[in-house]
């Protein structure tokens, strides 16, 4: 159930070794980002949604957001190759989120990938940074700050 799932994150074992368990933790994980990203869009579409549902949802979101972030410190070439753009795109939109905490989360989440992971952004380096530089003009002080961000940028996609 989502119930076990989200409990699974908050007491996470370590990761997988053999290949196919890595992708569906993975796959697992970016499903429940996406659905929690869903929910949370439509939870601000129905302002009558309950202050316990929402608590639930925000703790859901950063559960995922902190096994997305173990995940990506691991040098899984078979997981970077299958998941890397939905887990960009995720994280990406993410950015948008309502709450600071899981924007900063998702913030953490791509300086992380871009570090390990950093010429698998050649593609997708212009949009990072837009996306970025949009969540960076939020007024929360929690909200990590862009140049945290572009100081590990790899130098050929320096400004």
């Amino acid at each position: 159930s989502r119930q076990e799932c989200v409990e699974n994150k908050m007491s996470p074992k370590s990761f997988p070794v053999v290949p196919a368990e890595q992708l569906q933790l993975v796959g697992d994980l970016l499903k429940e980002l996406s659905i929690g990203q869903a929910e949370e869009r439509r939870g601000q579409e129905e302002r009558g949604r309950g202050q316990e549902e929402k608590r639930r949802g925000l703790e859901e979101r950063r559960g995922t957001l902190l096994e997305l972030l173990k995940v990506s410190r691991e040098d899984s070439m078979v997981v970077w190759e299958e998941h890397f753009k939905t887990m960009l795109l995720l994280l990406l939109e993410t950015l948008g989120d309502k709450d600071h905490t899981i924007r900063a989360l998702a913030l953490r989440v791509l300086k992380e990938i871009l570090r390990n992971q950093p010429g698998r952004f050649k593609n997708y380096a212009e949009l990072t940074i837009m996306k970025t530089l949009e969540a960076h003009k939020d007024s929360h002080k929690e909200l990590l700050h862009v140049n945290a961000l572009q100081s590990h940028k790899p130098s050929e996609y320096t400004l």
